[in-house]
C-alpha cells in the first residue's frame, strides 16, 4: 500500500486536535459532543441547528426547510453522527480524542478552520491533495497508508518529519556508491506541540479506543480509525523510537462488514507486531521538553481536581496554560459517569 489512497477515517483527527492545541486550546478544554447540522458545505458552511438529542435536531432541520428561501439558496443539510450513534454532552479534548468523538472533531475544525487543519497535515508530512472542508476532520480526503503513518511519526520525532525511503544506498560490485539516501528532517512543529498531541494520543491507549495496545507494556500513543460503510480500518501508533501503521480493507472498496472494529482487529495486529519489533528497543517514556507543566485535573470537567474527584488525571499543559479554577462538582453527591468499553 505505497501508492493506493484510502480515506484515513478518524486517524486524521490527530491533525484536528493538534491544530486546536496550537490555537490555544488545551487537553482540559470542554467541547460539546451533541448533535449539529450544517448547510452549504461546499461554499460557506453554516451551522443551522444544534440540539441535545438527534430527534430534536431532525425536527429543527424539518423546520428549517419550511422557511421561505431564495430559489438558489443551498438546501443540502449535513448532520454528522458519532460512530456509536450516542452523545456524551460536554467533554474534554482529552476524552474527545480518546473516545474518537466525531461531533467534537467537527466542532473543533469549525472553530479553528479547515484550512488550518489541512496546513497542519501538510507540516506533518501529508502530500496528497486535501479538501479544506469540515468533513476533513473525519478523514474525508484520501491519503496513502505510508504517508499517514509517516505523518503521525512526525509527532513521535519531536515535530521533525522524516521523509520515508526504501533504499539506503546502491553500490556496484566494487563497492562504489552509485546512489545514497541521506536522512533529511523537515521541522514541522515545536517539541512542545508534538509532546502535547502525543499525550492525548496516549489517552487513546490508556482509556479509549486503542486500549488493547496497553498489552505492549510500554508507553505508546496511537489513533484508531474507521471509514464510511466500514471500507477501511486503521490503527497508527508509536513508541518514542518507532511508528507503525496498520490498515485493513479490500482493493475494490468492498465493506469489511459491521462486525470488525479497529479496537478488535488493527489494534491487536499492531500490538502483536510491535511486541516483536521493539523486543530489543529500550522501554522508555516520551521525553518531556522544556516549557511543559503537569497539573492534576478532573478528567470529566476539565477543572483542577479536588480530593473528592473520582476521575483524576495528571495532564500536560504549556507553561501558564493549566486550569486555574477548582472543580465545581460535588462528587460526594454525584456518582459521576460510568466508564464503558469503546470499540471504534
Amino acid at each position: 500500500m505505497i501508492q493506493a489512497k484510502r480515506q484515513p477515517g478518524s486517524t486524521f483527527k490527530t491533525f484536528v486536535w493538534s491544530t486546536a492545541l496550537d490555537a490555544g486550546l488545551t487537553a482540559a478544554t470542554i467541547v460539546d459532543d451533541l448533535p449539529i447540522a450544517y448547510t452549504d458545505m461546499e461554499h460557506n458552511p453554516r451551522l443551522v441547528a444544534e440540539a441535545t438529542d438527534y430527534a430534536t435536531l431532525m425536527q429543527m432541520v424539518t423546520d428549517y426547510y419550511k422557511i421561505p428561501r431564495a430559489p438558489d439558496a443551498p438546501d443540502p443539510i449535513w448532520a454528522p453522527q458519532n460512530w456509536d450513534n450516542k452523545f456524551l454532552g460536554p467533554i474534554s479534548l482529552r476524552r474527545g480524542l480518546a473516545l474518537s468523538r466525531n461531533l467534537v472533531s467537527v466542532r473543533l475544525i469549525d472553530r479553528v478552520g479547515p484550512q488550518a487543519v489541512a496546513d497542519t497535515a501538510r507540516r506533518a508530512g501529508i502530500s496528497s491533495p486535501l479538501d479544506a472542508v469540515l468533513s476533513l476532520g473525519l478523514g474525508s480526503s484520501v491519503v496513502t497508508p505510508l504517508e499517514m503513518t509517516s505523518a503521525l511519526g512526525t509527532f513521535a520525532n519531536n515535530g521533525v518529519h522524516m521523509k520515508p525511503y526504501a533504499v539506503t544506498r546502491v553500490v556496484d560490485r566494487s563497492g562504489k556508491v552509485l546512489e545514497e539516501n541521506v536522512i533529511q528532517g523537515t521541522p514541522g512543529f515545536t517539541p512542545q506541540s508534538s509532546y502535547l498531541i502525543s499525550r492525548l494520543m496516549q489517552a487513546v491507549v490508556q482509556e479509549g479506543t486503542g486500549s488493547y495496545a496497553r498489552n505492549l507494556g510500554r508507553p505508546t500513543a496511537g489513533k484508531t480509525g474507521t471509514t464510511q460503510d466500514m471500507r477501511d480500518i486503521w490503527y497508527i501508533g508509536y513508541v518514542p523510537d518507532l511508528v507503525t501503521g496498520v490498515w485493513m480493507g479490500y482493493d475494490d472498496f468492498t465493506s469489511l462488514g459491521k462486525k470488525l472494529t479497529s479496537s478488535g482487529t488493527t489494534v491487536p495486529l499492531w500490538t502483536e507486531y510491535m511486541a516483536e519489533a521493539t523486543k530489543y528497543v529500550p522501554n522508555r517514556d516520551f521525553p518531556v521538553p522544556p516549557g511543559i507543566q503537569f497539573t492534576k485535573i478532573d478528567r470529566d470537567t476539565g477543572y483542577l481536581a479536588l480530593p473528592t474527584c473520582p476521575n483524576v488525571v495528571l495532564e500536560a499543559f504549556r507553561e501558564g496554560a493549566s486550569p486555574t479554577e477548582l472543580c465545581p462538582v460535588n462528587h460526594e453527591m454525584d456518582e459521576g459517569p460510568i466508564d464503558q468499553e469503546v470499540t471504534e
